[in-house]
């Protein structure tokens, strides 16, 4: 019976990996399509200016709902799961107001420090796209509570056509810059809002007269927004980081290259982490001790080996392949900026699913810890070595390099988790608790 019921969990672990797998290489291949036809629509500098502007409303986004959302999966009644939907789809309307509020305001300010004021005009908007952002994941989450990885599929396929159609139109017919690429943006994540409102309409209708009251929800899982919260915003702060540092630290046309590369190099990285984490975020937090160790053993094995082929193809490739794709001169430093995240990306499979286990055993200091150290390292790096004139690809190689050390010992640090959260529900431990 032990046998079988292995073989039930995995086949369940596999259909749902391979729903949400499909859904994620449509969305990463229209990604891919769209791509190779903006870099001949749009220029470096336009998509260098944009996606300093993303940074704002995606910085923003992970935090909207305070971090409750990921909580929604965790009640057991599904009346609590419902009333935490509302509460926090309440919270992030709050913060998407007043994202917009401080954008507007402090528009000049915030424009000239990107050294990007043409983007003074645009800034208020980050508050849309906070919101209807905030929406898709509140929501996702919902979906993953009732394991309908089918809706989750279909509706990452529909953003990322919506998103591209919009921005590829805009620029076909001369209304291109950071309008047209602002316009394809909030399409296609408004009408990934609406319909993840829609297929998830029984968070919104159902009953919660026998819910706990929002604010006991709240306390109960007040941890989240204490400690994962943090260690979200300081991962947000990195990625959105990184990015502002390349501008300003050297050049709007590398700011471009280097956004396309790592957009580019995002795709086999969503591609697997992506499908495996949304399911295993299920797995972690049903797991019972004494198995979170091979759980988390396995999730590492299946992450690094889906990735070795692609990304040693991309190790050799990615100098003269991503110039050729985006065509024309103008891209030429992104396939060096490319081949320079290969390691630190590959490395980043194994540990984007496993970081769950840090909210399961109660231990997000310990993630937020690493999490400081894994963002200062490279925002430290990059500022250091432009100062002093070394150029934008061997910055970059020496950031990799560090970052990839830094989560080679996260898995480390992971296992060593996993092992004392399985120990600590033993028969010797408990024997020895109650003594």
């Amino acid at each position: 019976m032990r046998r079988l019921q292995n073989i039930v969990v995995r086949s369940s672990t596999a259909v749902h990996v391979s729903t949400l797998l499909s859904g994620t290489v449509l969305s990463q291949l229209v990604l891919f399509i769209a791509t190779g036809i903006m870099s001949r629509l749009y220029s470096t500098t336009e998509i260098g200016s944009f996606q300093a502007f993303m940074t704002i409303p995606q910085t923003i986004a992970v935090l909207a709902g305070l971090r409750y959302d990921m909580a929604i999966v965790f009640p057991e009644r599904d009346a609590n799961a419902r009333r935490l939907v509302r509460v926090v789809l309440c919270i992030a309307t709050v913060s998407s107001v007043l994202t917009s509020l401080m954008t507007w305001a402090a528009a000049p300010t915030i424009a000239g420090w990107m050294h990007h004021p043409e983007l003074e005009h645009w800034l208020a908007w980050s508050g849309v796209l906070v919101w209807v952002t905030a929406i898709v994941n509140i929501m996702g989450y919902w979906c993953t509570r009732l394991t309908r990885y089918g809706v989750i599929s279909t509706n990452r396929v529909l953003q990322s056509a919506t998103t591209a159609a919009g921005q590829i139109a805009a620029g076909a017919i001369g209304h291109g810059g950071i309008g047209g690429q602002m316009f394809g943006q909030v399409l296609g994540q408004g009408v990934a809002a609406a319909i993840m409102v829609w297929r998830g309409r029984a968070a919104l209708r159902g009953s919660v007269s026998d819910a706990m009251p929002a604010r006991d929800l709240l306390r109960r899982y007040r941890r989240m927004p204490l400690l994962n919260g943090p260690n979200v915003l300081v991962d947000a702060v990195r990625t959105s980081g990184i990015l502002l540092l390349v501008g300003i630290c050297y050049t709007p046309d590398l700011q471009g290259q280097f956004s396309q590369a790592w957009r580019l190099m995002q795709a086999p990285v969503v591609l697997i982490t992506g499908a495996v984490s949304q399911v295993f975020l299920q797995k972690f937090s049903t797991t019972p001790r004494g198995q979170m160790r091979a759980l988390v053993d396995r999730s590492v094995r299946v992450s690094l080996l889906a990735g070795v082929v692609p990304f040693a193809l991309l190790a050799v490739m990615s100098p003269w392949l991503f110039p050729w794709y985006l065509g024309a001169s103008q891209w030429a430093e992104s396939g060096h900026v490319a081949q320079t995240l290969v390691p630190w990306l590959y490395l980043s499979l194994a540990t984007s699913p496993i970081s769950t286990v840090y909210v399961v055993t109660d231990r997000q200091g310990y993630m937020l810890a690493f999490a400081c150290v894994y963002a200062a390292a490279p925002l430290a790096l990059i500022v250091g070595l432009s100062s002093v004139g070394v150029a934008l690809v061997p910055t970059l190689w020496a950031v990799s390099a560090m970052m990839s050390v830094l989560l080679a010992g996260l898995v480390l640090l992971t296992r060593r988790v996993a092992s004392r959260w399985d120990a600590e529900g033993s028969p010797e431990t408990e024997s020895a608790n109650r003594a």
